[in-house]
């Protein structure tokens, strides 16, 4: 019958904050035992959350499991909280292609040709300026826009002259910076783990679930998972943050549950 070791309890206190420690002594069976009934995240009556086990030889037949519950100051580093349905999350960072019109500052003269009919040499004011090719009816009997060359029209048979060539030539998209989130949680059952996931993948949502301090924007759920892993039900959730504060649009994906 396992019991706890004489003088074995221990208290510590370091910059990072408390740890107790406690050690059972016993056969090898029943220390093990001890180590799967305390598994990291949960409580010990003992001493507390648990965040380590070890399980050693101390003589020939005899064994000993000792636990470890750290106790960090408010300011200190903390861990994720492991227990069963608690979430978890990783963050990382990548870069995603839009649109170059979604720029804050782009002008139409970025990426197409100006046009101009037979005869019209000026170049317009509002070629540097404009941020839609959008014309004037007035200016649209003289001047059009246009991706490429060929786009230019045409008058009784004479083609309009390009006068003004894009000052991006063949720049279609930009980057912008993206965070991934991933956000997971252990279960005890496959059920729960894919009631986790459930109706959130391709959905929009303005909080993820988990406090990030990003602002701006929203996020949409990319990828879903329920594997298992070993002991447990691991059920994942991956987030990424739009591009831009304009987020993603909810009519075209629609928001979580």
């Amino acid at each position: 019958m396992s019991i706890i070791k004489h003088t074995s309890r221990a208290r510590e206190i370091n910059k990072s904050g408390s740890r107790n420690s406690i050690i059972y002594t016993g056969t090898y069976d029943e220390m093990t035992n001890i180590q799967e009934m305390n598994p990291v995240g949960t409580i010990n009556e003992e001493i507390g959350r648990i965040s380590s086990s070890r399980v050693y030889q101390a003589a020939a037949k005899w064994w000993e499991c000792e636990l470890v519950c750290d106790l960090v100051q408010e300011d200190a580093v903390s861990g994720p909280d492991v227990a069963y349905g608690k979430k978890s999350a990783q963050l990382r960072g990548s870069t995603m292609q839009i649109p170059l019109a979604t720029h804050p500052d782009y002008l139409a003269s970025w990426d197409h040709y100006l046009f101009a009919a037979p005869g019209v040499t000026a170049v317009p004011s509002f070629w540097e300026k404009t941020q839609f090719p959008l014309l004037e009816e007035g200016d649209s009997q003289k001047y059009a826009w246009g991706k490429t060359p060929m786009d230019a029209p045409e008058t009784n048979g004479k083609r309009w002259r390009a006068i003004k060539a894009p000052t991006m030539p063949g720049v279609e998209s930009r980057d912008v910076k993206v965070y991934i989130l991933i956000i997971s949680a252990r279960y005890g059952t496959f059920l729960a783990a894919c009631k986790m996931v459930e109706d959130e993948l391709n959905r929009v949502r303005t909080d993820p679930g988990i406090n990030t301090g990003i602002a701006g924007g929203n996020w949409k759920c990319d990828d879903i998972g329920v594997q298992w892993h070993e002991k447990y039900w691991l059920a994942s959730l991956t987030w990424t943050k739009s591009g831009d504060n304009e987020g993603w649009n909810k009519i075209l994906y629609g928001a979580a549950r």
